[in-house]
């Protein structure tokens, strides 16, 4: 495993079940969705940079850039949330969170150098749904983490035995 993924935190994702004999490949797959997440932005990042706006075909070129980024930022947050769902451990669930937050602050940094030069191209939007995909990603780490920091059993004798809840009459 490389360095990477262990600094990551998908190093130590728990994988369902039917996926338990190919860890090692799940592993891989994570650290692979992860370069190729940031090789996208840093492709968009380059071509927006290098390309003039007013050439032909500049703004479907940037515009094609654009949403690959998209579908990238948004493909993972289905991964991440399917992966944090079937993962037993709240802290590895936020790390895995935490990763879709660095990949929205990427895109989102690349982002702001381009919306005003490709206003046209999607950009701005991209930018906000970049933005509620961090804020989202956000709440989900610190959901995670204070989950994680939760005892697992309450305290010994917070429930007496035989309490029952008190009668309430509904009117």
């Amino acid at each position: 495993m490389s360095r990477s993924a262990r600094d990551s935190g998908f190093a130590r994702l728990a994988v369902p079940d039917h996926f338990r004999h190919s860890y090692q490949a799940m592993d891989t797959c994570l650290e692979v969705l992860n370069s190729v997440n940031q090789c996208q932005i840093d492709r968009m990042e380059k071509v927006g940079r290098d390309m003039d706006p007013s050439q032909q075909g500049s703004f479907e070129t940037f515009s094609q850039q654009v949403q690959q980024v998209q579908a990238a930022i948004i493909h993972t947050f289905q991964v991440a949330a399917y992966l944090s769902l079937h993962e037993p451990e709240p802290s590895a669930a936020a790390m895995i969170w935490k990763q879709v937050s660095r990949l929205c602050d990427h895109a989102l940094a690349v982002l702001r150098q381009l919306r005003d030069k490709y206003p046209d191209c999607g950009t701005p939007q991209l930018y906000d749904l970049a933005l509620d995909y961090r804020i989202a990603a956000d709440n989900r780490y610190n959901q995670n983490l204070e989950d994680s920091q939760c005892k697992t059993t309450p305290p010994v004798g917070l429930f007496r035995r035989g309490d029952s809840a008190p009668d309430v009459t509904i009117l």
